[in-house]
């Protein structure tokens, strides 16, 4: 199953990358605007595929799918961003839960993409594991309202995102798909760069910043790389599959909490093994 690997190594980089991500905008007071531009540049480096391996042009609608594919998948990470001024790392990958449920939907829906009643059962088993790693206790837990709102609508724009690179895998080799994906993420990049004037400043003076600039490259990286191997990983397998083992963000997020002396007050040890055992279940019914 090289599509669950994939979409595991993924899960795993996102996870790290959405601490860091916190880091960036609880401790050194990035604008989302700054964060977005940056994903975006270096999400746009697969253009360099092009004239590099003759990357061909698909049919009309293709490449349409592609451009807004780029686009959307650019846009999901502002709202992300601006979840995560609000509320816990963990929160937000909590609230992200619902995304693996309207990707599944959104693709049965336009694509007609039916999986078995064993993977129903896995996605089952995937939320619950996340939503229990996610789980606070009494007193912290409250999530603010408006982030509640940024998520949803960061999920509902997820499953947008999903459903076009699902269709655009169908009709068009990986490379190509990539390329193209890319130049999509290429053009929301300028656009934002051009449309929203205050956020020219903010990026100059982000940039400017050695630390920061390093704490860029490394995030981005990561994050480019995960966007790949997902890629790869729907080209093989299935968006619904792939959104659905992205549920165990939030156990790798925990996992690597420690590292950023984060404030999360994690759950139980016995939930994180219940937790755990359910994440195991799902997974071997993928396997």
């Amino acid at each position: 199953m090289t599509w669950l690997l994939l979409t595991l190594v993924a899960t795993t980089l996102w996870g790290f990358t959405n601490l860091i991500d916190s880091d960036l905008l609880e401790r050194q007071r990035q604008d989302p605007n700054v964060l977005t531009f940056v994903t975006g540049l270096f999400g746009s480096i697969p253009v360099l595929l092009i004239p590099l391996l003759n990357i061909a042009a698909p049919s009309p609608p293709i490449v349409v799918a592609a451009l807004l594919g780029g686009a959307v998948g650019l846009f999901v990470y502002w709202p992300y961003y601006k979840a995560l001024e609000k509320t816990h790392t963990a929160n937000v990958i909590l609230l992200w839960n619902l995304a693996p449920v309207l990707v599944v939907f959104s693709t049965w829906l336009f694509l007609g993409e039916q999986l078995a009643v064993k993977e129903y059962i896995a996605m089952i088993f995937l939320i619950a594991s996340s939503f229990l790693t996610s789980y606070q206790p009494t007193g912290s837990h409250h999530i603010p309202a408006v982030a509640v709102g940024w998520m949803l609508l960061a999920s509902l724009t997820t499953a947008i995102e999903f459903t076009l690179l699902e269709y655009i895998f169908r009709h068009t080799s990986i490379l190509d798909g990539i390329a193209w994906v890319s130049v999509g993420v290429l053009i929301a990049t300028i656009t934002l760069l051009l449309a929203v004037p205050p956020a020219r400043r903010q990026i100059t003076m982000a940039l400017k910043n050695t630390r920061l600039r390093k704490r860029f490259v490394l995030n981005e990286l990561l994050d480019l790389t995960a966007s790949l191997l997902r890629m790869g990983a729907i080209r093989l397998g299935s968006a619904g599959l792939v959104s659905t083992v992205s549920g165990l963000q939030p156990l790798i997020v925990l996992l690597f909490s420690p590292l950023f002396k984060s404030k999360q007050t994690p759950p139980s040890r016995i939930l994180i093994l219940i937790a755990v055992a359910l994440g195991m279940v799902g997974l071997g019914l993928l396997a």
